[in-house]
């Protein structure tokens, strides 16, 4: 899942001031100083190496700590045990204990209790198997079976967790419990915008099923319009409000300045990840879209000089980041501190992304 990169997510390897860290590989190569690739649209096997240095991440809003859910142990616990009935065998079972999701979920979720922080587990496990299916899976070039496969989905959205689903759907099984958990405990308005971002993420992995286009018919803006959209982490913000038990209006959640905070979370997770995974991609999927690649073919741009262009889309958006919060409205005592939490668990869910080990 392009969501996902769990080997970039230890903070000590990625700033500048830790680089007597980086003596060894695998931190070396993956983190900052790594080897660059020449870019040639005819002839991907042609390579130079120097070194070239990733942008410090851990800055403003970003260079506080996240906090870690005080019941990880626990969870993590009793995820793996469950994950044993779930049917995944030694190698797949071995590789999501690896990736660790009950981690993410105490970064996105500090506060939440053992069974809201088990929900958002649950939610993490499964949308890194359903994405993966359309991504790298027998799913990513077939789109009548796509199409079953998310009409399925919105069978169990419309049905509100209710309802039979097939005995060999363990994907859809899951679901239907997260999402049943979900309308038991939140509002109306949570459910709706939970269930209209699935809806949008599903229709954004509909549309790249067999239609990814090579890098030099792909522009940067498309590019990141698809990869917001098909990224996964818009249903992330209602879980926000589900755990926190927040009962925020309609008229709220949709004034401009908490989409703004929304849509620039999204973008900062994207170019998080295509920035941090790139030397990985351009290595085993060369003619993949990333936003390093496209400025790199579009530009004319070494990998150093992609990386900084980068560097300065991130500080664009910490900019604006500020500004959204500035123009948040007045409600009231009672509102304003939901709101607050709200806007600050928007915040965590780009930290818990970066922290990520």
């Amino acid at each position: 899942m392009r969501f996902f990169r769990p080997y970039f997510a230890t903070r000590q390897y990625a700033s500048s001031s830790h680089q007597n860290l980086l003596n060894s590989w695998p931190h070396q190569l993956l983190r900052t100083s790594i080897y660059s690739q020449v870019f040639n649209t005819r002839d991907y096997n042609l390579r130079s190496f120097s070194t070239v240095t990733i942008p410090d991440l851990f800055v403003s809003f970003l260079a506080q700590k996240p906090v870690q859910n005080p019941n990880y142990a626990q969870v993590k616990a009793l995820l793996e045990a469950s994950m044993r009935d779930f049917g995944y065998n030694n190698t797949e079972y071995a590789k999501r204990v690896c990736a660790d999701f009950p981690y993410f979920a105490a970064l996105f979720a500090p506060t939440a209790a053992v069974s809201e922080y088990q929900t958002i587990c649950d939610y993490l496990h499964w949308i890194f198997d359903f994405d993966d299916l359309f991504d790298d899976g027998n799913l990513s070039n077939k789109f009548q079976d796509a199409q079953r496969k998310v009409d399925g989905l919105l069978a169990i959205l419309s049905l509100e967790g209710n309802g039979d689903t097939s005995k060999d759907d363990i994907l859809g099984h899951a679901f239907r419990s997260i999402w049943k958990r979900i309308v038991e405990s939140s509002t109306k308005g949570v459910q709706e915008r939970f269930s209209t971002y699935i809806r949008n993420y599903c229709d954004a992995l509909l549309r790249q099923v067999g239609t990814r286009q090579p890098l030099d018919q792909t522009s940067i803006s498309e590019y990141t319009t698809i990869r917001s959209e098909s990224l996964g982490a818009l249903p992330f913000f209602p879980l926000i409000e589900y755990y926190q038990f927040l009962d925020l209006p309609n008229e709220v959640m949709n004034h401009h300045s908490i989409k703004e905070i929304e849509t620039i979370a999204v973008e900062i997770m994207m170019l998080h990840n295509d920035l941090l995974s790139y030397q990985k991609e351009c290595t085993t999927n060369p003619t993949n879209p990333n936003i390093i690649s496209l400025y790199r073919h579009h530009h004319s741009l070494s990998q150093q000089q992609a990386y900084d262009a980068v560097d300065s889309l991130l500080r664009e958006r910490y900019k604006r980041w500020y500004i959204a919060h500035s123009e948040l409205p007045v409600l009231g005592e009672k509102l304003d501190e939901q709101v607050q939490r709200y806007v600050h668990g928007c915040g965590d869910v780009v930290r818990s992304n970066l922290n990520w080990r």
